[in-house]
């Protein structure tokens, strides 16, 4: 994250309003990290120099919105429709992280102690997201799992460094405009309206 960080501290945010289209342009004058956000209806566009990414919402996206999700990397990653890039593989790291985000708030421990064991082997015995999830909905359909949780399809997946770049990109972007920093091409905050 400190590389990308580096890449990003000569950057300023401008944000272009046009009708219902929110475009946010993350640049450093340069086309290096080069980043548009744009944002239409239910949709979230995001391509430069990172590579091309879409992701579809179940209500009108905006980069304020985005941001202000709680754990809203989770969150547009299962939104995620698709890319110019490989998208993610299977990582060990990450399905612990996943298993002990899931198991948080949870209080049955018999259950979740089950669970856990299911989706580990499950884990263990695939060699790619495909086997993993082909796996997981055969025990699914066999009634092996007390929770038949949708989150449980993105687990142990490990995205590709450009979706880093792209969400530290919004999410400075948009710190930056809250505070009405901008590169001095606007005069509203950031916030040109034409």
């Amino acid at each position: 994250m400190e590389k990308i960080l580096e890449k990003f501290k000569n950057h300023k945010a401008t944000r272009i309003m046009k009708e219902d289209i929110e475009h946010v342009i993350w640049s450093s004058g340069s086309c290096f990290y080069y980043i548009e956000y744009i944002f239409i209806g239910r949709t979230m566009l995001i391509k430069g120099d990172c590579g091309t990414a879409v992701f579809e919402f179940t209500e009108k996206a905006s980069s304020e919105k985005i941001v202000d999700y709680k754990d809203w990397n989770y969150y547009v990653m299962s939104k995620y429709s698709c890319s110019d890039f490989d998208k993610e593989d299977l990582d060990k790291e990450q399905f612990q992280k996943d298993i002990d985000w899931w198991k948080k708030d949870r209080e049955d421990l018999e259950n979740i102690k089950n669970t856990k064991r299911i989706l580990w082997e499950i884990f263990e015995n695939s060699n790619s997201i495909q086997s993993y999830e082909t796996e997981l909905a055969i025990r699914i359909n066999n009634d092996e799992l007390e929770y038949d949780e949708d989150s449980f399809w993105g687990y142990g997946r490990k995205r590709a460094n450009e979706f880093d770049v792209m969400f530290k990109g919004l999410e400075l972007a948009v710190e930056q405009l809250r505070k009405g920093e901008n590169n001095g091409n606007n005069k509203d905050n950031g916030v040109s309206k034409q």
